[in-house]
This record gives C-alpha cells, structure tokens and sequence, in this order.
C-alpha cells in the first residue's frame, strides 16, 4: 500500500511539473505576441508627441515672430520614421511631407525631395488616391531641378511611373514620357533607354501594341542621338514587330512602310535588324504562315531584342492570313540581286507600237 501510494505521488507530482511548463510556454508565447503591438503603441506615441513638438517649433505668436525650421527638422524626421516602423503609414505621409517643407525652408531641396519620393511611395501603399501619389513623385521632381540635379530629377519620375503601373497605366506611362522628356533637355539621351524600356513593354502588357511601335520609333530616334546604333536597329524591329501584332494584320502598312523609310537609314539599312525584318515582311507578303513562324522562333536577331518584344514575336501571325487577302502578284526579280529586290514595273503608256517590231 505504501509503495502504491507512493507511486501515485508521484505521478502526480510529474503531471503538476509538465501542467507548470505547459502554462510557462504558453505565457511565453502570449508575451511574444503582445510585445510588438505594445511596442507599436509606444512607437505611435512617441511619434504623436515628436510632431506636437515639432508643430509647437514651426507656430508663431505675440512673442515668437518666426518659425524655428532648424529645430523642427530633426523632429519631423523622426517622427515619419516611427509612424513608418510602427505601420501608420498614412500620418508617415504627412510628417515626410512637412519635414520636406521644413527642407526646402532651410535651403536644401535636394533632401526636401528624397523626402517627397519617400512619401510618395508610402502614400501609394497607404491606399492613397492615383493623383496624390502622382503628385509627391511630380514635386520631388521640381525639387530636384531646383538644386539643379535635372536627371535625378528625370530618376525620380521613372521611379514613380514605376509605382504608378498597377494603379494607373495611363498615368504611369505619362510620367515615364515626362521623365524621357526631361533626359532629353538635359542632352543625356542615353540615360533614357531603360525608361523608353520599361514604357515599351508596359504597352505591350496592356496589349496597345500601336502604341508601342510609335514609342519604339521614339526610342530608336533617342538611340540615333546618344550613337546607340544596335540599339536604333532593334528598336526599329520592335516597331514592327508590334505592328504586326495588332489584331488580323490591320497594321500590315504601317510596318511595310516603317521598313521602307528605315532601309535608306546608315544605321539600319546594312544590319542584321534589316534583313530579318526584310524577311519577315516578304513572308507575310506571300501569306507564308510557316515562314512566318520560323523567322521568329529561329532567328536570332529576333531572339536577342528584348524579351517583351520577343514574346510577341512568337505568336505571330496574329489572326488568320485571310484577313489580309490575297498576295500581291509577284513582280519580276533582279537576277544579280539574288532575286530578292523587285524590278521597277515598266510603264508602257508612251511606247509606239512601231517601236516593238
């Protein structure tokens, strides 16, 4: 009986030891839980008391004439810092926007614009409006200028087109034509390919394929300018590419007549650009759905644009061939051309009958 009841002290003994550990994990595990949301309460208020001093810092009255901007700025910093850390995002917005103010108060919109950038992109993932956030990346621009640093300038609104794409794809391509634009009156052409890029195939996603050729045609001009000459060359195939990509072949003349006024080019006429392009049109010409086909997956000129345009290009030909009607009848060839260049048609209206026999 001893030895039973012994026994049973002891068990009970170890189920009371693993209830205590059971009941420390779980605490442990409450406390884990409750500290970040108790430490964003005291972030929260340390930033609310941060802009109310601040606040009391920029105020005038009888006996304070003038703002104090030095001593508002560090405070109005750390303020949108805490907000930030602490997910307010929206109270981050305001405070970034008052410390760039206090910036551009104090002589320095370099910094008053990296803080406008930074609201700009808190604002759009605060669930701000299209044209408040439009707005910050617009102003840091301005700002930008002003300390005469135009391209960081052009930078800033690439980058916020960038963000603007799933908000706004109108918008966002208005700001990247604004930001090539501006690269442009800078004379540094060549800082603006990655923008003319991601403008291209933002269209492209959106499936405004006669809108992306005309950018391409921007961007080859851009590309001429800054001597980027492969870079013209695949930006002319691009062109037509997505000519040939609108719906049954109804840009068919836009992208023979693109050919026509390229091939005359320097830079064009003797690439590889121009004899895959040649190809691909006379391909079409003759209706040829297997040419087609193989000159875009086995070409590698077509291979090496970019992979936008690429994948386009593998789905040609959009549409059935019908719709483009027959092919033209073919005119006699130049023999010592390889047979590849058309003869001019012969105009028989003044020739005398005499003059055949």
């Amino acid at each position: 009986l001893v030895s039973s009841a012994g026994m049973s002290l002891f068990r009970g003994i170890i189920a009371i030891k693993t209830t205590v550990e059971r009941l420390s994990v779980f605490l442990f595990n409450c406390t884990t839980l409750i500290q970040p949301a108790l430490h964003i309460e005291s972030s929260m208020a340390e930033a609310d008391k941060l802009m109310s001093k601040a606040e009391s810092k920029v105020a005038v009255s009888f006996f304070k004439w003038s703002p104090d901007w030095d001593a508002a700025l560090p405070l109005y910093e750390q303020a949108a810092q805490k907000y930030a850390l602490s997910g307010a995002k929206d109270k981050a917005v305001v405070a970034y926007e008052k410390a760039s103010f206090a910036q551009e108060k104090l002589g320095s919109p370099w910094h008053g614009a990296k803080h406008l950038e930074t609201a700009g992109r808190l604002a759009k993932e605060s669930g701000s409006s299209l044209v408040e956030v439009e707005s910050f990346f617009k102003r840091a621009c301005v700002l930008y200028a002003e300390a005469g640093r135009g391209q960081t300038g052009a930078d800033a609104l690439s980058r916020g087109a960038k963000i603007l794409e799933d908000m706004n794809a109108d918008a966002a391509y208005r700001l990247y034509m604004e930001a090539v634009e501006m690269y442009q009156n800078e004379g540094k052409d060549h800082y603006c390919m990655d923008t003319f890029r991601h403008a291209i195939n933002l269209l492209i996603r959106l499936e405004r394929f006669e809108d992306a050729a005309v950018t391409q045609l921007r961007f080859a001009e851009a590309c001429s300018r800054a001597g980027a000459k492969q870079s013209q060359c695949k930006a002319y195939l691009g062109a037509m590419i997505c000519w040939l990509s609108v719906a049954e072949g109804a840009c068919l003349k836009e992208a023979t007549a693109c050919l026509l006024d390229c091939m005359p080019l320097e830079a064009f006429g003797p690439s590889a650009e121009a004899v895959t392009a040649n190809e691909l049109l006379m391909a079409y010409d003759m209706r040829d759905t297997d040419a087609i086909r193989k000159c875009c997956k086995e070409d590698s000129t077509i291979t090496h644009l970019d992979i936008a345009v690429v994948r386009l290009a593998r789905k040609l030909p959009v549409g059935g061939m019908e719709s483009l009607g027959p092919p033209p009848t073919a005119a006699p060839t130049n023999q010592a051309a390889g047979g590849k260049i058309p003869l001019p048609a012969m105009d028989t209206a003044d020739i005398d009958e005499h003059d055949l026999c």
